[in-house]
């Protein structure tokens, strides 16, 4: 059975462009056969995909092949992997309503896999004063960057769980 070790989703509202950078990072069990398949539902804005990519010798990331096809409800990305690692990016237009004061932020998700750690970050974005966010963070850190993150831990998820985040700043 597909399972993750770990998940981490980093959510960086308006980073470097109005829409919201997501970036999925993983770890495949050792009990995961490699090579391995992998196959994610994403929101139907999701566009195209930033980046796909496993983890190489040492760490580094290397480009990784894969399918992206937005289908009627659900976008899908599949990939292949012979490694462990793995670490997917997309922006998202639709986490963010940035024409409103305060701008609302909404995020949500379906797990795909059991994950034994996921975690959620939530980077605030420049210039703005503070994010409340529901449900609220388990931690709060102020990194070298200078920008603040609000973490979110959830153990031994299960399939199909539906997750969400909302809020605004």
């Amino acid at each position: 059975e597909m399972q993750l070790v770990r998940l981490s989703i980093q959510i960086w509202p308006e980073y470097d462009r109005p829409e919201t950078l997501v970036i999925y990072q993983g770890q495949l069990a050792d009990t995961v056969a490699l090579p391995a398949t992998l196959t994610f539902r994403l929101p139907t804005s999701v566009e195209a995909m930033n980046a796909v990519a496993v983890a190489g010798e040492g760490g580094n990331l290397l480009n990784n092949p894969y399918q992206f096809s937005p289908e009627g409800d659900v976008a899908l990305l599949t990939f292949p992997t012979e490694r462990a690692s793995f670490q997917f990016e997309y922006y998202d237009p639709a986490i963010v309503v940035i024409d409103s004061s305060p701008r609302q932020f909404n995020y949500q998700t379906v797990t795909d896999y059991p994950v034994t750690n996921l975690q959620f970050e939530v980077q605030q974005p420049l210039g703005a004063e503070a994010m409340q966010l529901s449900p609220p963070p388990s931690d709060v850190q102020v990194r070298s960057d200078q920008l603040t993150y609000y973490i979110f831990q959830q153990a031994d998820v299960s399939v199909g769980e539906t997750i969400t985040l909302s809020g605004d700043y």
